[in-house]
């Protein structure tokens, strides 16, 4: 079991007090506009989904740009020499796009998470989309 530590027990430096005090400010800001119309949450969630696509496949060492990852997502379009990595672009975001639906439900089900798992890799590597895989992974080309 992992001990949790409080707050208050951790030591910041200035710089992190300070972006926690943004935070806790802009938190504050956005609960005053609470309830936020579905419009709204819309805006955010299509803003926020070029950022979270292109963090995570940059983890995982895709070579595209931002810019380059949100207009694959807006426009289906890309570089013909990119097309794994553009495929990816695109299996993600309907992934986000899938489990955005289920709300705030738990996802408790082997056979939904081997369904997103389909989803992900459909295009890219059919043989292992929607199974468990029994061989080690290695992450390359990642900085």
């Amino acid at each position: 079991m992992v001990k949790l530590t409080r707050v208050t027990d951790v030591r910041l430096d200035d710089v992190t007090k300070a972006l926690y005090k943004d935070l806790d400010e802009t938190a504050r800001q956005i609960n005053d506009f609470r309830p936020l119309s579905e419009s709204v949450l819309q805006s955010v969630h299509q803003e926020l989904l070029g950022d979270r696509v292109y963090s995570s496949n940059a983890i995982e060492g895709s070579t595209l740009e931002r810019r380059e990852t949100i207009e694959i997502l807006k426009t289906g379009h890309f570089d013909i020499a990119k097309r794994r990595e553009a495929t990816e672009v695109i299996n993600l975001g309907k992934v986000i796009e899938h489990t955005r639906e289920f709300g705030r439900e738990e996802i408790v089900s082997i056979d939904h998470l081997l369904e997103v798992h389909h989803l992900l890799l459909a295009g890219i590597n059919d043989e292992w989309a929607g199974h468990i895989r029994h061989d080690r992974v290695i992450i390359r080309g990642a900085k």
